[in-house]
């Protein structure tokens, strides 16, 4: 199967999806962001279409999100091939909404969440997606479990209708040199909410299936810019309870062969998940499959944030983030096997008894129509990146991450 997310219409074309249409799937598994409320970007300015509609927030504007997106012959082909699994993520709303919030959604006033956006947004996913609310809830329930055969379970999550508030008001970068931002991160706060959490556990334990597949709309692994710097508490990064939680529960356990599968951050990467982040012994593996089309870290802003030079040019047909950008972060993060956080795609996964492989496949561009992809083995040396590296993993049954 493959596994995809974030496609906005006007950043980038779906070359991804032109690819994935003549692949060799079973089916497909939609993490979320599959539309955006928002409409971010322009043609002739940093983007490639316009959405003409703008930002939606009634119940018609967000039905029309589906009909516009799906005038792209490469979504449909893709469609046509294949049945799909689906979640969603926050853009189906608004951007980093926390359903458990309250009434404002956790956002300031500027967002313009509201709990009848929230329900406008839901009733035009149910109407456009292959999937139904699950009779009994909580609330308009999608969280799920679905079998495949003697050797792949996938769990499907909600990471965004039970959640309380991000931390810190969500902010993008934290100090992780001050004790307050420390604890603020570490307490306890709702990501999955109690019957869903309460779910993950028992189907991770009992599943007979050889590989517990976590479908994820955020990442699992920590992600750091820098030794003293976190970014994202949007993801299990903000929840660190939770993910202690739930990562703790799968080694007091001793359940093997847990992978969690990711879209969310834009970004393609791989590498081993681990309860504490000086944990010697990883308890699962994590693949991050980046975006179909949305602005990824490098087409804009990662050098600055990283505290290197001005931002790459986000309108060029192919950005690129240097060595010394790579070499930043894969350091502080130690857990990480790999990463690219220039191109756009999706990953694909084939499992069975002898193992859980995956391929991240990337494309060239996406700001013109092509199908050309980047190699899965870069040599060393490869202009795109300076680094060498592979982007083709098989983790063999009782394997303790990638590492293991």
């Amino acid at each position: 199967f493959a596994f995809f997310s974030c496609q906005d219409y006007t950043f980038g074309y779906y070359n991804a999806h032109a690819a994935m249409a003549k692949d060799d799937l079973d089916f497909v598994v939609n993490l979320g962001d599959y539309i955006y409320a928002e409409a971010y970007h322009k043609a002739g300015a940093d983007g490639v279409r316009t959405d003409p509609g703008g930002e939606a927030v009634t119940l018609k504007q967000y039905r029309d999100k589906y009909k516009l997106y799906r005038t792209d012959a490469n979504l449909r082909a893709m469609h046509a091939n294949f049945a799909m699994v689906s979640t969603w993520d926050d853009h189906e709303v608004v951007d980093n909404y926390a359903g458990g919030a309250g009434a404002d959604g956790g956002l300031a006033p500027a967002k313009k969440y509201t709990l009848a956006r929230q329900k406008a947004g839901y009733q035009a996913f149910f109407e456009s997606m292959p999937i139904s609310p699950i009779k009994g809830g909580p609330g308009q329930r999608i969280y799920r479990s679905l079998r495949f055969g003697k050797h792949v379970e996938i769990i499907m999550l909600d990471e965004r209708q039970y959640r309380e508030n991000q931390p810190l008001d969500d902010a993008g970068m934290v100090d992780l040199t001050n004790p307050a931002n420390v604890d603020a991160i570490k307490a306890p706060r709702q990501y999955l909410g109690d019957k869903q959490l309460a779910f993950l556990k028992e189907r991770l334990k009992n599943s007979t299936a050889t590989w517990k597949v976590i479908a994820n709309e955020t990442m699992m692994m920590n992600t750091k810019f820098g030794a003293t710097t976190d970014y994202n508490l949007d993801d299990w990064t903000g929840y660190q309870a939770q993910r202690t939680d739930v990562l703790g529960y799968i080694r007091d356990n001793s359940i093997k062969n847990v992978v969690s599968v990711v879209g969310d951050i834009h970004t393609f990467a791989a590498g081993d998940l681990r309860v504490a982040d000086d944990d010697a012994t990883p308890v699962g593996t994590e693949f991050v499959g980046g975006s179909i089309s949305s602005q990824g870290l490098g087409d804009g802003g990662l050098r600055a944030a990283v505290g290197i030079g001005a931002p790459e040019d986000a309108t060029k047909p192919f950005p690129r983030t240097g060595k010394a950008i790579y070499d930043i972060l894969l350091g502080a993060n130690p857990w990480l096997k790999n990463g690219d956080v220039d191109h756009h795609g999706y990953g694909r996964i084939k499992a069975d008894g002898a193992g859980f492989g995956c391929d991240l496949v990337r494309m060239k561009t996406i700001k013109q129509k092509s199908t050309a992809k980047m190699p899965l083995n870069d040599p060393a040396g490869d202009p795109w990146n300076g680094i060498s590296g592979t982007f083709s993993w098989t983790v063999k049954p009782g394997q303790a991450g990638l590492s293991g």
